[in-house]
């Protein structure tokens, strides 16, 4: 399935899951729109400050946390770039078939 058409199955089932928190939600869809802006490619390159800026997330330990529960949960995948210029490359996952319907 094309990205375009992924992204607002990822944000609805997002939407709907209980575990879910505000801040989880919101940078997914900060990782939504950027793939947006990149002409949906599934594989984006971001810096930390960059994507907490856009979510107007202040702590490191909640990104950090958000982070891992969206990998955890299946959404995406996050390959940090410890480089201090360096950007984190974050990949949109596809949704299983059971997950589409």
């Amino acid at each position: 399935m094309r990205t375009e058409k992924l992204i607002p199955l990822i944000l609805n089932k997002a939407s709907k899951e209980p575990s879910f928190f505000i801040s989880q939600i919101t940078i997914l869809y900060a990782i939504c729109e950027i793939s947006r802006k990149t002409n949906y490619t599934p594989t984006i390159q971001v810096s930390r400050k960059q994507l907490m800026h856009s979510t107007k997330i202040k702590s490191y330990g909640t990104y950090h946390r958000c982070i891992k529960t969206l990998c955890d949960l299946g959404y995406i995948k996050y390959e940090p770039s410890y480089h201090p210029d360096g950007k984190t490359l974050i990949h949109l996952l596809p949704l299983s078939q059971n997950e589409l319907n």
